[in-house]
């Protein structure tokens, strides 16, 4: 059984790629140790003529040998009118030298693309074949919008019904509703839902998380989170993400949680974010993101700090630094603002708790907890082993 679940990441960042002409770009991770940057991993992203990325390799430092040493591989293939059609995903074996099978996903669209099914394997090293593991068929409305996916799992040589996610659009062709059932003794059960309410510009303000109680047969809320957003500064962007507070429902009372702020430089590009939590008395930092650009606003790099408590300074924490060679990178982060409400011209909503991210093309919430590295795209597409199945 799968569910929706709290989860706290400072961001979730992809980049895409929006020039063209055949390049090779990487994404260098480093920590900061006794005051000096080390290199922890190195992204290596192939792109064809479109900027659509078509293989990844992902290497870790050996700080014993000084070199870089292979650890991951993603072989992405496209259909002529550029929708992924396959992700290969592979493993370094250090003992051979060889890249080894690990998991693959197959995607098939309808003709009138109103729904893609996407299907999950593993290799089986003992019969060297792959196997089902899961499938995913998603269906969506005359304007793109997901509105029903069905996941399932396979088991005794046929696919097994899991769980299911429905999404509902307001006459604005705004989100209002996602839900998530579960599949228990040949029937669908009420799991979790989410409720999104806008203000007068159309941009969401609020959101209202519920689970379902067997025992009551009822919906009890759980938490919410409220945004606030500031006015943009340029014709193309009419809203900027200013702030996002998550509260929990506790006895009555909603008790503060998690909150963010955001900041932009002049013309509404992201600058940084803030994340704290609260300890019952008081707003705690706990992590901050910065990031800076090519002239051309490619990604150039992104900072993560943590607080020191005890001389109230931020420390730096680990880097990345985007190479640029030929495909612009626009970071881009996906937030509850941006893709579950469809907000009207909102930009750089980036939040770090993402309990309710989704993409507004494909409505699943089918977030694998992966390393930061894997988190790139290229002209939408997700890369390497951030399998969220979104914008084929």
């Amino acid at each position: 059984m799968r569910a929706k679940k709290m989860t706290i990441a400072f961001t979730l960042l992809f980049l895409t790629a929006t020039m063209y002409g055949q390049t090779t770009d990487t994404i260098l991770s480093e920590t900061k140790v006794n005051n000096a940057w080390q290199n922890t991993s190195l992204a290596i992203l192939n792109y064809d003529g479109g900027c659509n990325n078509t293989l990844a390799i992902y290497q870790n430092w050996n700080a014993f040998a000084l070199a870089w040493v292979n650890s991951s591989k993603n072989v992405i293939k496209y259909n002529v009118a550029g929708k992924i059609t396959e992700r290969l995903f592979q493993y370094w074996d250090v003992a051979t030298n060889t890249w080894l099978n690990s998991l693959r996903i197959g995607y098939s669209y309808a003709t009138a693309g109103a729904q893609y099914t996407e299907v999950i394997q593993y290799w089986d090293n003992i019969s060297n074949t792959w196997l089902n593991s899961n499938k995913d068929v998603l269906n969506f409305d005359s304007l793109g919008n997901f509105v029903y996916g069905v996941f399932s799992g396979y088991s005794n040589n046929s696919w097994v019904k899991q769980s299911r996610n429905i999404d509902r659009y307001n006459a604005d062709n705004l989100l209002t509703r996602t839900r998530l059932d579960t599949w228990q003794s040949n029937a669908w059960e009420n799991f979790n839902k989410t409720d999104y309410q806008y203000n007068k510009d159309g941009l969401l303000e609020k959101n209202l998380g519920y689970y379902w109680d067997t025992n009551l047969q009822a919906w009890i809320i759980s938490n919410r989170q409220l945004f606030k957003y500031l006015q943009g500064s340029s014709s193309t962007i009419s809203y900027l993400n200013q702030s996002y507070l998550n509260q929990n429902y506790f006895n009555g009372t909603w008790v503060n949680s998690l909150r963010q702020q955001t900041s932009y430089y002049n013309g509404g590009t992201y600058k940084s974010s803030v994340l704290q939590s609260w300890d019952n008395l008081k707003w705690v930092y706990i992590y901050r993101n910065k990031e800076d650009y090519y002239s051309d606003g490619s990604a150039h790099h992104t900072y993560f700090e943590t607080w020191n408590s005890t001389t109230n300074t931020w420390n730096d924490l680990s880097r990345s630094t985007y190479t640029h060679n030929g495909c612009i990178l626009q970071l881009s982060i996906t937030s509850s603002a941006a893709d579950d409400s469809k907000a009207k011209g909102v930009s750089d909503t980036r939040n770090f708790n993402t309990s309710n991210n989704k993409n507004s093309n494909t409505g699943n919430d089918h977030s694998w907890e992966i390393p930061f590295a894997n988190n790139v795209k290229a002209n939408g597409n997700i890369l390497s082993f951030d399998q969220r199945f979104g914008n084929k």
